[in-house]
């Protein structure tokens, strides 16, 4: 009987989760001008001084897919603490004290990094992927021939989306790698013997998925490496106090 209690509680709260999702979604909707507005208002700032401030469309309905993909993606990025505090309340009356402080903080720690990374995409990596590739453009005069670029809004909003999907999911290791040494299904010398072999999938991804320049491929890589090493020295000195005690 316990466990359709708990069963049912879960059902609850998922459902909460998704009428919060599609609440959202409405809000973003009915203000769907005002957030693509946001969603392309760096290339809006980059490009005041060269007349690029507007978007084609190839389809009649591209536009009403492109306010229905942002308001939905907008509601699920959004409804993170929410699913974070479903979570919590779900947990919370069957966790230690610790383990609650433990959850709290790396939760909340991981939210505050992918705000801050979202912000930095936002504001500085994907204008200067815009400005990297518009330089390929053709439109001296001095050129034996022209080539123009229009932009289309479909491909910029899937550029949009899939970079921050990426940035996501590369968020994720992060917490999964503290979530598996943690409760003890990988051990730390699994990451410290690895080391190189991680080193090397970061830099292939950090390749494939940022502008073809190094200086941007430099900073992704570098970052990830940061923060694996931070996670490393971290549980080898909590592993130490223990040691000790």
């Amino acid at each position: 009987m316990l466990f359709y209690f708990y069963l049912k509680e879960l059902k609850f709260r998922i459902f909460y989760l998704f009428l919060c999702v599609f609440l959202n979604f409405l809000v973003y909707f009915h203000f769907a001008q005002e957030v693509l507005f946001l969603v392309i208002k760096p290339l809006v700032i980059v490009n005041d001084n060269q007349n690029l401030n507007y978007f084609i469309f190839t389809h009649m309905s591209d536009v009403l897919f492109i306010y229905i993909k942002i308001s939905l993606m907008i509601s699920f990025f959004c409804s993170g603490p929410i699913l974070f505090l479903q979570g919590w309340f779900f947990l919370v009356e069957g966790l230690y004290n610790y383990e609650k402080n433990f959850l709290f903080i790396l939760f909340f720690g991981f939210l505050v990094l992918c705000v801050i990374v979202f912000l930095f995409l936002y504001h500085y990596i994907i204008p200067f992927i815009w400005v990297f590739f518009i330089n390929f453009e053709l439109n001296d005069s001095n050129a034996l021939f022209g080539v123009y670029y229009e932009a289309n809004i479909t491909d910029y909003v899937n550029f949009i989306f899939s970079i921050c999907l990426f940035s996501f999911i590369l968020l994720l290791f992060p917490l999964i790698m503290v979530l598996s040494i943690y409760f003890n299904i990988l051990n730390l010398k699994f990451f410290t013997l690895y080391r190189k072999y991680f080193y090397t999938c970061f830099l292939i991804l950090s390749g494939i998925f940022s502008p073809p320049e190094i200086l941007s491929q430099i900073i992704i890589s570098v970052a990830i490496y940061i923060i694996y090493e931070i996670i490393v020295i971290i549980n080898l000195v909590i592993s130490y106090y223990f040691n000790q005690l």
